[in-house]
C-alpha cells in the first residue's frame, strides 16, 4: 500500500513562495499557505488479494492575502497534480472572517 502523504507535500512544495503543510494548524503565521490532508486512502483488491489499485482523494486548502492568490494557486497546484493523475473534483472560496482569502479543493487520485 502506498501512502501518499510524501508525494502530496513535494508536489505541492513545487509551488514557488508558499508554506506547505499537512492538517491545518490553530492559526496561519504566514500567507500564502497551502495546507493539506488525505481524505481517503483505500485500496482496492485483486481476486489474488493483492492491491490493484488505491483510491486516493487529497483535500488541498489555498490561503492567501486576497483571492486572485488564491486563485493563481490552485492554477499552478491543478497543473502539477494532473501530471501526477490527479483530477480536480471539488473547489469552493470559503469566506474568511479576518478578511483573508481561502479555496479549499479535493483532488482525487485517476490511475
Amino acid at each position: 500500500m502506498v501512502d501518499p502523504k510524501g508525494e502530496i507535500y513535494n508536489l505541492l512544495t513545487e509551488v514557488d513562495d508558499v508554506t506547505v503543510l499537512q492538517g491545518r494548524p490553530e492559526v496561519i503565521a504566514s500567507f500564502p499557505t497551502i495546507t493539506f490532508s488525505i481524505e481517503d486512502n483505500t485500496p482496492r483488491y485483486e481476486l489474488d488479494k493483492k492491491i490493484g489499485f488505491q483510491d486516493i482523494a487529497v483535500i488541498v486548502d489555498f490561503w492567501a492575502d486576497n483571492p486572485v492568490q488564491t486563485a493563481s494557486l490552485l492554477e499552478t497546484a491543478e497543473g502539477l497534480f494532473r501530471n501526477e493523475g490527479y483530477r480536480l473534483t471539488f473547489s469552493a472560496d470559503i469566506p474568511d472572517p479576518e478578511g483573508k482569502a481561502r479555496i479549499t479543493t479535493r483532488f482525487n487520485l485517476i490511475k
